[in-house]
Parts: C-alpha cells; sequence; structure tokens
C-alpha cells in the first residue's frame, strides 16, 4: 500500500487550524461557564495561528486571477512588438519589483533556463508544474507563444483574455459586495438591540457574562465579514511614493506625525474626566484623526485627477513618437493637449530631458512627483518597450486602453461603496446612542426590580455593561472604518478620515443620548440618578 505523502507546509496549516479550533473552543466554553479564565489563552491560540496563515498565504503565488498578471501579460505583449529575444522578455519581468511574487517565479525561470541550460520553454514548464492556477496555464501558454513565429500574435490574446476575464471577476465581485455589505449592515445595526435585550435578561438569568457572550458573538460575525471582504475584493495599489513626492504626501505625514504626538491629550482627558469624559475624548480623538484624513483625501483626489488625464498622455506620446523619435519632441508637442493638473508634470519632465537628464530617470521622477502608481507601471513599461524598438503608437494605444478599463471598474466599484459609506455613517451614531440609553434603562430597571419585596431577581452588573458600551462603541469605529476602507478601495490614509468621523459622531451621539436621558428622567423620574 502507498504511503500518503503530506507536505511540511500542508502539516504546519493543518496544525494551525487546529490550534485556531481549540482556541475558539476554550473560549467559547469559558464565556458558557460563566468564567474569563481561559478567555485570554483561547483568544491567543486563535489570533496566533489566523495571523500565521495569512503570512503563509501572502509568501505564495495567488490561486486567483489578479491585477499584477493581467499587467504583466501585457508588458511582455508589448515588449514582443519589438520582436525582443525571449531572454529580454523573461528578464523584464524578473527584474521588475512591482510584480512582487510574480518577479520571483519568473527570476526562477531565467536561473533554471541560463545557468542550468535547460531552456525557457521547458523551464517554464517545469516551474509551472510546481504552481496552481492561473499562473500556471499561462505560463505554458507563454512558453508556447515566445517560440513561436509570431509571439506577439500570442501575447495579444493572452493579454485580451485575461483582461476580460478579470474585469468579469471584478464585477462578480462588485456585485457580492452589495450582498455582503447588506449582511454586515444588518448584523451591525442588531449589535445593540443583542446587547440590550442580554442586559436585561440578566434580571432572570443568574450568569452575569450573558451581555459579554452575544456582543462576543456579534463582533466575531462582524470581523468574519471584515476578512471575507479582504479576502474577496481585488487589492489595488493607487499611490506611488518615490523620491519627490508631492506637497499632498509630505502634508499628510506631517499631520499622521502630529496626530500621533498628540494623541496623549484624549487619554489624558480621560484619566481625568473619567466616564463623563468619555464622549469629550472621543471628540478631541477625531478631530486630531480628521486632520491627516482630511489630507490624505486631498492626497488622492489629487492622484485620481492625474489618472483621469493619463490615458490621453499615453495615446498622445506614442502617436508623436510615431512621427519623431526624439522623446523631447514628443513631450513638447503634449503641452499642446488638455491634461489638466499633468500638464505642470509634463513641463518639469521636458525641462529634465532638456537639460541631459536620462529617460527613465525623468519617466520615473514624473511618476514620483503625480504619486500614482498607474503612472509609475505604466511609464516604465511604455519606456521599456520603446527602448526595445516597439511600436510607440501601437503600444500607447494598448496601455490607455487598459488604464481606461481599470478607471471604468474602479469607478464602479466607487459607486457600491458609496452606498455602503452612508448606511455605515448613519448607524454608527444610531448605536451609541441606543447604548446610552440601554445603559440608563438598565440602571433603571435593576434599582426597581431589586426593591420589588416578593420577587428574588437578579440584578443588572451595570459596571461591566459599561465597560462594554466603551468596548463596543471603539470597536465598532475602528472595525467601521476599516470596512469602508477595504470596500473603497484607493488610498489607505483615507482609514483615517473615516475613523475621525466615525469618532466624532459617536462623541456627539453620547452627549446628546445622555442629555435627553437625563431631561427624561428628571421629568418623569426625579429620585432616579443617572450612573456615572
Amino acid at each position: 500500500m502507498e504511503r500518503v505523502k503530506i507536505k511540511p507546509q500542508s502539516a504546519l496549516k493543518i496544525l494551525l487550524i487546529l490550534s485556531m479550533l481549540l482556541g475558539l473552543t476554550i473560549a467559547f466554553f469559558s464565556f458558557t461557564i460563566g468564567g474569563i479564565h481561559f478567555l485570554s489563552l483561547g483568544l491567543f491560540l486563535t489570533a496566533t495561528p489566523l495571523i500565521a496563515l495569512l503570512y503563509l498565504r501572502r509568501r505564495k503565488a495567488p490561486g486567483k486571477l489578479d491585477l499584477q498578471l493581467v499587467i504583466l501579460v501585457t508588458h511582455m505583449y508589448c515588449l514582443s512588438i519589438g520582436n525582443v529575444e525571449t531572454k529580454k522578455l523573461f528578464k523584464a519581468v524578473a527584474s521588475n519589483r512591482e510584480y512582487e511574487r510574480y518577479s520571483r517565479i519568473f527570476q526562477s525561470i531565467l536561473d533554471v533556463a541560463t545557468r542550468f541550460g535547460y531552456g525557457f520553454a521547458k523551464a517554464a514548464n517545469l516551474i509551472a508544474s510546481s504552481l496552481k492556477p492561473p499562473i500556471k496555464d499561462v505560463l505554458v501558454r507563454v512558453s508556447d507563444a515566445v517560440f513561436s513565429k509570431k509571439p506577439g500574435e500570442y501575447l495579444e490574446l493572452e493579454a485580451n483574455t485575461l483582461l476580460e476575464e478579470y474585469s468579469g471577476e471584478y464585477s462578480r465581485v462588485i456585485e457580492s459586495i452589495k450582498v455582503i455589505g447588506g449582511v454586515y449592515s444588518s448584523i451591525l445595526s442588531v449589535t445593540s438591540l443583542a446587547l440590550m435585550v442580554s442586559s436585561l435578561m440578566t434580571i432572570f438569568v443568574e450568569n452575569p457574562y450573558m451581555p459579554l457572550l452575544s456582543s462576543l458573538a456579534a463582533f466575531t460575525s462582524m470581523a468574519v465579514i471584515v476578512f471575507g471582504l479582504k479576502v474577496l475584493i481585488p487589492s489595488e495599489k493607487t499611490v506611488y511614493t518615490g523620491e519627490n513626492p508631492p506637497r499632498y504626501y509630505r502634508l499628510f505625514k506631517l499631520a499622521v506625525l502630529m496626530m500621533v504626538a498628540s494623541l496623549p491629550l484624549p487619554l489624558l482627558l480621560l484619566l481625568l474626566g473619567g466616564f463623563d469624559a468619555i464622549p469629550y475624548s472621543l471628540l478631541f480623538a477625531g478631530g486630531l484623526a480628521l486632520i491627516p484624513g482630511f489630507m490624505a483625501y486631498r492626497f488622492e483626489s489629487w492622484v485620481n485627477e492625474l489618472d483621469k488625464y493619463y490615458p490621453t498622455f499615453l495615446k498622445t506620446l506614442g502617436e508623436n513618437l510615431s512621427s519623431t523619435s526624439s522623446f523631447t519632441s514628443a513631450l513638447s508637442y503634449l503641452l499642446y493637449m488638455e491634461l489638466g493638473p499633468l500638464k505642470r508634470l509634463v513641463k518639469r519632465a521636458l525641462a529634465r530631458l532638456k537639460l541631459g537628464v536620462d529617460l527613465e530617470k525623468t519617466m520615473q521622477l514624473l511618476a514620483s512627483e503625480a504619486a500614482s502608481h498607474q503612472i509609475y507601471v505604466f511609464n516604465r513599461i511604455f519606456v521599456e518597450s520603446f527602448r526595445a524598438g516597439s511600436q510607440p503608437l501601437k503600444v500607447g494605444k494598448v496601455l490607455g486602453n487598459l488604464v481606461i478599463r481599470l478607471l471604468e471598474l474602479r469607478n464602479r466599484r466607487r459607486v457600491v461603496s458609496r452606498t455602503f459609506e452612508v448606511v455605515v455613517l448613519v448607524l454608527q451614531p444610531i448605536i451609541v446612542a441606543l447604548l446610552i440609553i440601554l445603559m440608563t434603562l438598565s440602571a433603571f430597571f435593576s434599582q426597581l426590580v431589586t426593591s420589588l419585596p416578593f420577587f428574588a431577581l437578579g440584578r443588572i452588573p451595570l459596571e461591566l455593561i459599561k465597560y462594554e458600551i466603551i468596548f463596543v462603541v471603539v470597536f465598532t469605529v475602528i472595525i467601521n472604518s476599516v470596512s469602508i476602507t477595504i470596500i473603497r478601495g484607493g488610498y489607505r490614509g483615507m482609514l483615517l478620515a473615516y475613523l475621525g468621523i466615525l469618532l466624532i459622531e459617536s462623541g456627539l451621539a453620547w452627549i446628546g443620548a445622555y442629555k435627553l436621558m437625563e431631561v427624561l428622567f428628571t421629568q418623569f423620574a426625579g429620585g432616579f440618578q443617572i450612573p456615572v
């Protein structure tokens, strides 16, 4: 009987998954029996393997089609228009670190083909046998294409096919976002209700940790959905920070440093004011986060505005280079086009070329000043194709059409994310207001029920509920900010903008709900004191 062989990496994954299940079991039973002594151990056994699994997942090639693979094949197609040799074709991809895991794969093919004399076709098939689709299938087809009589036609077909497949998958993901976002919003809306019901049920049930268990279940569901969104939604880079980033990026970094330096101030206010100072600390912290968040918004708007004019830049540059071999002359003709804020950067690039700066360096500085990852990647592809002798007109058209398609997909994603964003921004203050009402009602019913002479009922754990409300507010602010940032994509610095808005909303809702309950109980229950 043949022995089943298990790879070390697979065995490690199995052990990590078993450890996660053990941690979840310990955490669940510790709450079920009414104790929290093993909670830390359970959370540790759950979180540590999860982090390790995420790290292992990042180290290997992805198992689904992504944008990097689409751009990679388009890069090879643009180079093949100039009839470059196979070694340069593979070396161009292997030396480009923007392709991350794919560049390491192509470097392995290059090493096997050149150092061990296998040849590129055999080396590509050999490396592909150890990989998973879609990169496996792409390598097999590319190895056949580069040794055909017309590799450009095969690579063109492959690039178009991958782009259509990626667009279809992206569209399906956008539709899935609508459904998952609706489920997330539903769980978010019932979180405060579940906490309220479970808190009042402690009058009849002796387990004081029931509110904690219900909120933990809701938080776990929300965290799982956010993690699923992170895995499901294709990641895309928007910003590139090179040697000379724009003024907006430098202001954003300065604002972040100021925010970090000022963080002890709301904590000091909280320590001095106690529970009453919590909403004002939230307002203070939200204001601090909103400053770099606003700079991140301006920075992202700048990048998006440049990306909008970039297809015109590529196509016009290709047309100009088809009639002149001078890159300086081609850029000078671009100044007569409507390029928006990109025209100022083109003027700087033209001045550098006239001063004798290298073409590659000039285009890299242009991308750095634009701070656009899209401009950086496609500038490099265009220059390499131009150096390889490819037709600039054809290369500019191919890259320009690809950028237009990617911008369309990005805009569709933003439309869906705006709906989710509005729902979350509306629900957050409602949840906080309901939690403050819950705290007040719990204190009222606890005093009312325990004073009844003929019923031996339990007492609501007010101190536990107070700390739990603080945790719920902070947790929902953080996870809502993360979920909005994941769904909308774009620059990650926008996380601070949503964090600041949600903190300010939470602080205002806390103050408003507290004042409302204070007025109501002053009129209808004069002897009742709102808990502090």
